[in-house]
């Protein structure tokens, strides 16, 4: 099926997509340790008595789960380079574990050591390398004219006589240094640069000299040939370094996507995706404008608040913490009968203050696949008992039923082969009053170790419906209907995935966006099948959530990392690694992709690469083309690449219908000089269109570099996918 018609004033069953997703948790944590690594602003140079063009940062992470560690406090001193000083001396890292200073280099040239430390710390603390320089000068260059590939002798002043330190760049592409002195530089013209004139200036990191004309008397090289409908992407440093667009020909357009394909959460990258064409045009253009956050109804902070503090909990269990099936009879106090209507039990639930409360629940109804106990403390006038069996079946089938079939078993240490849902007022307590969204319901890890505190039994946690706003602000028992069985359908699959790689599997638990991936896609999942019964509004609560993160991340793409480690994610980034799920499972495999990534010891980019069969920058180059390219209007009637499709979904179609039209809108440009600057984080894109508009247009010559058109760092994973759309 390619889509879903969902119409818009079904938007108001979106209002209240807070639910929480699992965690784990309960162990009391050892001390806490800390490494520190160098993540941002290193090996630059400065003016001497000037700040610093770009900040010193530094990323923290936590040695036992080596995750990104937020409000730590950063101590930073200049321990080499007299009148140097930072500012400030002492940062708390953010919520991805970076943390911040800036450096005012002092009144003489040279070397300048700055230390960060945290009083945790764990290893060596991390010492950035820094220059303090004079600005460079050009006197002259000779000859003053040359052809692309040519070299070049610049003579000036206060050059680096180291020749990798110096950037010189002809009409903002770097030339390759071939020899260096504090006074001349031997430089070849890059073979990207087209016959015109152009600006020739060295720079030392942020520190230029002033522009010097230069005349390019020839440029040759192979222009890009796609026919309308293909793709290329290009991650070779030689490749990003030129690529030709053909000209000689009107309304040719090309859809240009710069992507960080790095799998390292927290690894930035600045870029500069330069053209030039054949004639000097008007001045480039600063970076594209990010368009607006989409303001839609989706879940608040309190829901991913709660989900973060309940996996980090998850984390600290271990294999010998859970508890191992005995048999019912080996069990003291083990119940012999199922439970009945009526029937009361006393169980553990974890609180807003992160505390183990008792509660005594009622059982309200017993399906073949769950016991529902609500909590003698839920306000009057709440279920009825047709709402309770309701729940039971639809738990049933489709929600276990189907979740089974696709992800495999849960775990049953109770060996009653049901699953408990609790539905409880501490569950609404754990919303703030006034908060946009709220935790609709939690599946714990910790009911299955034998901790103090656990359940020893494989159970859901729930809102109760509190029209009265007695425990936060007021739930009509039709929105907690609604909302409750897309988030139990994610949270079995939580469960489910929990016993797959941690009981079955001795593995340690999936990647914080590979597992939000899964979790989201069973709602997804369950949400077909109530398509095929032509349910229609239990299609929408369960398909639509998803549908709206994926348009909040689509539009701004680049402010999100399909790869987060910080937990528990944006709902943009939550967005985004359904959306790229989806298109995986519609080209390799479909649901039972979605298994063999439940069952595995592997984890993050390497169980999906080896289960697709792709190279995670392959696969993200095609999936990023695909997001604007899957029934673009632009491509009506073209033969686009299969890649550069969704199968299983009609993106525009479906996606359009929350913003006014489809949220992924591209800067457009003209066959002439333009500049786009910006930094994106791990694996994620930036899009920008290239029209030729002019009956005639020369070739276009794109090249892709770091910040300030200098080399990218060893480890960045830039890389360019272009697709000729017309």
């Amino acid at each position: 099926m390619s889509g879903v018609r969902v119409a818009k004033g079904r938007l108001w069953l979106l209002l209240g997509l807070g639910a929480a997703c699992d965690g784990n948790g309960g162990m009391e944590p050892p001390a806490t340790r800390h490494a520190v690594a160098i993540h941002g602003g290193d090996r630059q140079f400065g003016a001497a008595g000037a700040e610093l063009a770009d900040p010193l940062q530094v990323l923290v992470r936590d040695t036992r789960s080596s995750e990104p560690a937020g409000r730590v406090a950063v101590l930073w001193r200049v321990v080499v380079g007299r009148g140097a000083s930072v500012s400030p001396d002492s940062s708390m890292t953010d919520s991805l574990g970076i943390a911040s200073t800036r450096l005012r280099l002092g009144p003489d040239t040279g070397a300048v050591q700055v230390e960060a430390t945290v009083r945790t710390l764990v290893g060596e603390p991390a010492v950035f390398q820094l220059r303090a320089v004079s600005t460079p000068a050009i006197t002259s260059i000779s000859p003053a004219r040359a052809a692309a590939g040519d070299t070049v002798r610049i003579t000036g002043r206060d050059f680096s006589a180291t020749a990798g330190d110096n950037t010189v760049l002809f009409g903002g592409m770097r030339g390759a240094v071939v020899s260096a002195t504090s006074t001349q530089l031997v430089v070849a013209v890059p073979m990207c640069v087209p016959a015109r004139t152009v600006s020739v200036t060295v720079q030392l990191g942020a520190v230029a000299s002033g522009p010097v004309s230069f005349e390019v008397t020839s440029s040759a090289g192979p222009t890009l040939q796609l026919a309308v409908g293909q793709g290329r992407t290009f991650s070779d440093a030689a490749e990003l370094a030129c690529v030709r667009l053909p000209g000689g020909q009107a309304n040719l357009s090309f859809l240009v996507v710069t992507g960080n394909a790095s799998t390292l959460f927290g690894t930035s990258m600045p870029f500069q995706l330069l053209a030039l064409a054949g004639q000097p045009t008007a001045p480039p253009a600063g970076p594209a404008a990010p368009l607006a956050a989409l303001q839609l109804a989706a879940s608040g902070p309190a829901a991913l608040a709660w989900e973060a503090r309940i996996r980090e909990r998850e984390r600290r269990l271990r294999p010998q913490d859970l508890v191992r099936p005995e048999p019912a009879a080996a069990r003291p106090g083990a119940a012999l009968a199922p439970p009945q209507i009526g029937d009361r039990r006393q169980f553990s639930v974890f609180n807003k203050e992160e505390k183990f409360v008792d509660v005594t629940a009622e059982v309200k109804f017993v399906s073949a696949r769950a016991i529902l106990y609500q909590d003698l403390n839920a306000p009057a006038g709440g279920f009825q008992f047709a709402d309770f069996q309701r729940f039971g079946q639809l738990f049933d089938d489709p929600i276990y039923k189907t979740d089974v079939a696709v992800y495999g078993e849960p775990s049953d240490i109770d060996q009653n082969g049901q699953v408990i849902i609790l539905f409880t007022p501490v569950v609404n307590e754990l919303t703030p009053r006034g908060s946009s969204g709220f935790v609709a319901g939690f599946f714990f890890g910790f009911d299955l170790s034998t901790g103090s505190g656990s359940n020893r039994a494989e159970m859901f946690y729930s809102v109760v419906p509190d029209p009265q706003a007695q425990f936060s602000d007021a739930r009509t028992t039709q929105r907690v209907l609604e909302v409750v069985p897309a988030v139990l359908a994610h949270e079995l699959q939580h469960m489910i995935h929990f016993n797959q790689r941690v009981r079955l599997r001795n593995a340690a638990q999936e990647s914080l966006w590979l597992s939000e991936a899964l979790a989201h896609s069973a709602e997804d999942v369950v949400g077909d099948v109530f398509l095929e019964r032509a349910d229609t509004p239990n299609a929408v609560n369960f398909k639509v959530p998803n549908f709206l993160r994926a348009v909040r991340y689509l539009g701004d793409p680049t402010k999100s990392s399909l790869v987060t480690a910080r937990s528990p994610g944006t709902l943009e980034e939550r967005g985004a690694v359904w959306l790229l799920l989806k298109y995986a499972t519609g080209h390799f495999g479909g649901n039972d992709l979605l298994r063999r990534l439940t069952q595995t010891t592997r984890s993050s980019t390497d169980n999906v690469s080896v289960e697709t069969g792709r190279a995670w920058n392959v696969l993200l180059g095609d999936w990023a083309i695909a997001v604007w390219a899957d029934d673009a209007p632009e491509l009506q009637g073209a033969a686009l690449e299969a890649r550069f499709t969704f199968p299983n979904l009609n993106v525009r179609r479906v996606l359009g219908q929350f913003s006014g039209g489809f949220p992924l809108k591209p800067a457009e440009h003209g066959f002439q000089d333009v500049t786009v600057t910006d930094t994106l984080p791990a694996s994620s894109p930036q899009y920008v269109i290239l029209r030729a508009t002019t009956p005639n247009p020369s070739p276009l010559n794109l090249n892709l570099a770091g910040t300030r058109g200098a080399a990218f760092p060893a480890d960045a994973r830039a890389q360019l996918s272009i697709l000729r759309f017309r």
